[in-house]
C-alpha cells in the first residue's frame, strides 16, 4: 500500500530544514536503511534548496512524499519560468543519491519527481 504525506510553504530558506526532517521522517518509517535515509534527507535538501531559488522568495512551493514496498518518491512543484539546469552540480548530486529524477514544467509550474528504490540485501 502506497502512503502520502503532504508538506507547502512559502519559498524561504528556512523551510528546507522543515522539508529535509520530514523527509528523514518518511524514510525512517518505510523502514530504510540509515545511509538511505540520509541520501533521501540530503537530495530533499537539494531539490528544495533549488525550488526555493528558482521560484523567488514567498512563492509557493508544495513537496509530495510517499512511501511503499520498493522504497520512497518526492515530487516537488512551484512555479517558475523553466525547469531547472539539469548539468549543475546539485542536479548531479541529486541523480546520484535518487533514481528516476525527472523535471518538467507546464502552463508555469515547475515538477520535480524523484524515488529513492530500496536497495535489496545482498544474499551469500
Amino acid at each position: 500500500m502506497t502512503e502520502h504525506v503532504h508538506l507547502s510553504f512559502p519559498a524561504q530558506t528556512e523551510n528546507v530544514a522543515l522539508a529535509r526532517t520530514l523527509a528523514a521522517a518518511i524514510a525512517a518509517r518505510a523502514d530504510l536503511p540509515v545511509d538511505q535515509l540520509e541520501d533521501f534527507r540530503l537530495a530533499v535538501s537539494e531539490v528544495v534548496t533549488g525550488a526555493i531559488v528558482d521560484a523567488g522568495s514567498g512563492a509557493p512551493i508544495a513537496c509530495a512524499f510517499s512511501e511503499d514496498d520498493d522504497g520512497v518518491g518526492l515530487v516537488v512543484t512551484y512555479p517558475a519560468p523553466a525547469v531547472p539546469d539539469a548539468e549543475g552540480f546539485g542536479w548531479a548530486m541529486i541523480r546520484a543519491l535518487l533514481s528516476n529524477v525527472e523535471a518538467g514544467q507546464d502552463d508555469g509550474i515547475v515538477s520535480i519527481r524523484a524515488r529513492l528504490e530500496r536497495r535489496q540485501p545482498v544474499r551469500a
